[in-house]
């Protein structure tokens, strides 16, 4: 068997066991249903509609004037609703009472509890106006489109400057790096774990015993990462879909280019870490001693991920810059960035380079650790003797 079908067997063999797991299976479940819930409730967040007021009338006048509210409440994000009186008294009664929020009667006049929204108000006070005007330019003889051209003259050209979708955008931004986070942290563990497991059991001598170490660790890697990547597009799908029929973004111009930046950031950093949890891995030859081994990697991670909101909220800074071009944070912070539209291609081309580059680095001191420790089950392993053991 050569090399490449010896990775791909272990490969192979990671996918089952992790998809056979019963505990990944809820988790995945979970989580999906969590990205469900967060699309969701992003909508309903955001979805309030226009505030509903009910405006009380008496006299054809007054009806008249709730006619121009309805037809301007959504400038003012309010829904008119009209209830007639008979007599000036009784809307005056239902205002005190609280059964309208305000009304229009005959004097005219308008009359307001003490609790009324101004807005309310400035939208009662603008429709009386328009009807007013209307009603003197009818007096001045005027009819038809002589009429509508005074009192609806063209608006003014209007040029949007600026993303519409900025909100939305950094939104996303703020999501992928906690998922990022999140995905990268959970299956560097899983690799220091498994890695810790099969030491430990003594399961990685028999493995050894049909295939090198080196393609060993490397089927390891690339087995649990296609799973990671797998779960990660997901989460992202599922959310995406929840929040365009929430109507919370249209999600359809940017998930597209969000889903793949985060999937090929979540491999060059999965390879990264992964690589890196497995040398910790290998130098515990207990569970128990994998929390003190694997902190340096995970304050690393954990203050990225802290320092990435910062980056996200000004993504033109130079800390953000900074961020996105070092290897170990560049996969937490370089996906907001790009899809905030704040990076030029050679900053990400640069970015992926440096990452490759750290992440060959850490493969092969990782395969060295690998070779000298995962054989070593008596107690802690230093790096020294590690290094010393792969050599021989």
């Amino acid at each position: 068997m050569n090399a490449r079908s010896q990775v791909v067997l272990v490969a192979q063999r990671e996918v089952r066991e992790r998809l056979r797991n019963k505990a990944f299976r809820i988790t995945t479940l979970i989580f999906c249903l969590a990205a469900v819930g967060a699309g969701l409730a992003a909508g309903l967040i955001g979805s309030g509609g226009a505030d509903e007021v009910t405006v009380g009338t008496s006299g054809p006048d007054a009806a008249r004037v709730v006619d121009g509210m309805q037809a301007a409440g959504k400038s003012y994000d309010l829904k008119p609703e009209q209830k007639a009186f008979g007599s000036a008294a009784s809307a005056r009664a239902a205002v005190d009472e609280g059964d309208v929020d305000l009304a229009i009667v005959d004097g005219p006049r308008l009359l307001v509890g003490v609790d009324a929204d101004a807005r309310s108000i400035a939208l009662a006070q603008a429709a009386w106006r328009a009807d007013a005007q209307r009603q003197a330019v009818e007096r001045g003889g005027l009819r038809g489109a002589e009429a509508r051209a005074v009192l609806s003259p063209a608006p003014l050209p209007t040029t949007e400057l600026g993303d519409a979708d900025a909100d939305a955008k950094q939104g996303v931004a703020y999501i992928g790096a906690l998922l990022l986070y999140l995905v990268i942290f959970t299956y560097g563990l899983t690799v220091s774990s498994g890695v810790v497991e099969e030491k430990s059991s003594r399961v990685v001598e028999i493995l050894q015993a049909a295939v090198p170490p080196r393609r060993l660790l490397l089927g390891k890697v690339l087995g649990l990462g296609l799973v990671g990547l797998l779960q990660t597009a997901a989460f992202l799908v599922l959310g995406a879909i929840a929040a365009t029929a929430s109507g919370a973004f249209d999600a359809s111009g940017i998930a597209a280019g969000a889903a793949a930046i985060t999937g090929l950031y979540f491999m060059l950093g999965y390879l990264l870490y992964a690589c890196a949890y497995a040398m910790a891995g290998a130098l515990c030859a207990r569970q128990e001693d994998l929390q003190s081994v694997t902190s340096p990697l995970t304050i690393l991670l954990v203050g990225g991920y802290l320092l990435s909101t910062g980056a996200i909220s000004s993504p033109d800074g130079t800390i953000a810059t900074a961020m996105s071009l070092f290897p170990p944070w560049a996969p937490i912070v370089m996906p907001g960035r790009v899809i905030q539209g704040a990076v030029a291609w050679w900053e990400v081309a640069l970015s992926v380079a440096l990452m490759l580059a750290m992440t060959l680095v850490v493969l092969r001191l990782a395969d060295r650790i690998y070779r000298g420790a995962s054989l070593q089950v008596r107690g802690r392993t230093s790096l020294k003797a590690a290094l010393g053991g792969a050599g021989r």
